[in-house]
Parts: C-alpha cells; sequence; structure tokens
C-alpha cells in the first residue's frame, strides 16, 4: 500500500482519536493532511507529536482503570456494610465465602 494511502487512513483516525478526546488534549494538535508536503523538521515533529499523544492516551487509560478499580471495590464494601446494617445472615454468608 502506498504511503500516502496509509497515511491518510491514519489521519481520519487519528482526528477521530482527537475528537473523541478533545478535552484531554490542552493544545490543539493538527495533522498534516499529506505527507509529501511535510519537510522533514515537520516529520520529526509529526513522531514527537505522534508519541507524546501516545504517552498521556496511555495514562488517561491507566487512570480511568484505577478509577473503575476503585469504584467496584467502594460498591462491594457499600454492599457489605449494608449486609451488615439490614441483613446480618447474608452479611456473615458473604464473609464466610470471600476468597483471595
Amino acid at each position: 500500500m502506498h504511503h500516502e494511502t496509509k497515511w491518510s487512513l491514519y489521519y481520519i483516525r487519528l482526528n477521530n482519536i482527537l475528537s473523541l478526546y478533545k478535552q484531554t488534549f490542552v493544545t490543539p494538535i493538527t495533522f498534516p493532511p499529506f505527507l509529501r508536503d511535510a519537510r522533514i523538521d515537520d516529520f520529526a515533529n509529526l513522531l514527537q507529536t505522534l508519541e507524546n499523544m501516545t504517552l498521556l492516551l496511555r495514562s488517561l487509560l491507566l487512570l480511568k482503570e484505577k478509577e473503575f478499580q476503585a469504584s467496584s471495590i467502594q460498591a462491594k464494601i457499600d454492599a457489605r456494610n449494608d449486609n451488615f446494617t439490614n441483613d446480618i445472615s447474608t452479611f456473615i454468608e458473604s464473609a464466610l465465602s470471600r476468597t483471595r
């Protein structure tokens, strides 16, 4: 596949990602629609931008995973506390069947 054809596919995907996560990126990011128009220093900047974007999105994903884990743990704690208050037999059964 020709490089321009590949880039045009990536260009669409990258712009979709930027649109989806526009609140995440502080400064606006723009990509050249065609690689043939870019100079060598522009290409180096493009690679640096892509690397920074990747690192930021990976960090965001890790943060979202940790938030989900914390909310899942909190939901289980809340359910167990509710069982302790309202249904002691379910609380005891839950505590005895707990696995590590």
